[in-house]
């Protein structure tokens, strides 16, 4: 029943320092985010004062961003995989044992976190505290009780009377929520040990529909609590992309994982295009999304030589994926910044400042985002002994 070992198939790209299409996933994905909170700058949506809903040609931009919270489930999915696979090459087992792998998520997640809500609040505090009709607005005014909750990372859990989860910095719910889905991996591990990995990912998928029914009719709500079946079938695709133990070998030959990559990727473009709000569409997207993640990641492990693998590790989308997580992590008030000082005194149209924000604006986040994770992230990065550097976290964000 354990998860076994690196498949033979698998150990010429596995024997690399890093698995690189997974930091080019992780630099696609966050630069989408990026451009998602850009669009959303400059046409917030109902509920914002002055806000103005696209017209015409405004749609063929908002419309391809409007989904942000889609490249959350990749992010998960990412992560389920990226964890699962040192514990493949270990033969089924965490090497630094349950409390070893909580320490290790913890060096590795919340040094940058701490450092990115302090510079966060900095900026609150001297620049950005004022409502400007943007998706800022969520953030402040700041609260005593949104900043505790914070700084012990459960400002994802609220009630329909106590919400602080975009406070300070509106991404930084995720990073609660991922934390608290590294809590469940080490017994994931522990009953994929011992019923099988088909049996494991089962009950949590099962567990997930359970919680969420019974959240449903609660006070209490954790934000996003079905994405830990993402990370469970996250899991369970690093197994059949890279484990030798039955029955992952069968899997990874039998299934059309290409047919299905295309397929749902279809089917995810036909609804972005028949549905003009995207919350209505998350409900069909978010698993759709969960199944191309899954069928995507063992078609760029299987496939080391292939065209559609080279396009995502191509050299600047690997790099930009390696500081992904400080780039999620500061993006938001630095948008804020610049559109606030620097375009919005301009009157210019939204189109134009959105590709100012695009182009000019993107060239500065980058380069502060580059240099927090000198500061901040790298200082933390735990050598990675495995080839798909599972130290960086999935960064989830919308």
């Amino acid at each position: 029943m354990a998860a076994g070992a690196i498949a033979p198939e698998i150990q010429e790209i596995a024997g690399r320092p890093r698995l690189s299409f997974l930091e080019g996933l992780r630099g696609i994905a966050a630069l989408y985010v990026m451009f998602h909170h850009m669009s959303r700058q400059l046409w917030p949506g109902p509920g914002f004062q002055g806000s103005v809903a696209p017209v015409g040609y405004q749609r063929l931009i908002t419309g391809p961003l409007a989904y942000g919270h889609l490249a959350v489930d990749l992010f998960i999915v990412l992560s389920g995989f990226c964890l699962m696979l040192p514990v493949i090459r270990a033969g089924g087992r965490l090497r630094a044992g349950t409390w070893g792998f909580l320490r290790r998520r913890a060096r590795r997640i919340l040094p940058p976190y701490y450092a990115a809500l302090l510079l966060s609040l900095v900026l609150i505090r001297l620049l950005i505290s004022s409502q400007t009709g943007t998706p800022w607005d969520h953030c402040v005014p700041v609260t005593a009780a949104g900043l505790l909750m914070h700084l012990f990372m459960v400002h994802d859990v609220y009630t329909s009377h106590f919400q602080v989860w975009k406070q300070i910095d509106h991404p930084l719910w995720s990073v609660a929520l991922e934390f608290q889905i590294y809590l469940i991996f080490p017994p994931l591990i522990w009953l994929w040990n011992r019923v099988g990995g088909i049996a494991a990912t089962a009950v949590g998928v099962f567990a997930v529909g359970l919680g969420s029914f019974a959240l449903h009719f609660s006070p209490v709500k954790i934000l996003f609590f079905d994405y830990i079946a993402l990370f469970c079938l996250g899991v369970a695709t690093c197994a059949a992309a890279t484990s030798d133990i039955a029955p992952w070998p069968a899997i990874r030959r039998s299934v059309p994982w290409r047919g299905i990559t295309l397929i749902t990727l279809v089917a995810l473009v036909l609804l972005n295009i028949f549905f003009n709000e995207a919350d209505r569409a998350a409900l069909l997207c978010d698993p759709l999304v969960g199944i191309f993640s899954a069928a995507l990641l063992v078609t760029l492990s299987i496939s080391p030589r292939s065209l559609l693998r080279n396009c995502v590790q191509w050299k600047p989308i690997v790099f930009v994926g390696t500081f992904s997580y400080s780039l999620y992590l500061i993006h938001a008030p630095l948008i804020q910044v610049i559109w606030q000082y620097a375009l919005k005194p301009a009157h210019l149209s939204p189109v134009t400042v959105f590709f100012a924000l695009l182009s000019i604006g993107s060239a500065i986040i980058l380069g502060i985002s580059y240099g927090f994770f000198i500061l901040c992230e790298r200082p933390f990065l735990i050598p990675a002994r495995s080839s798909a550097r599972a130290d960086l976290p999935a960064v989830p964000a919308i």
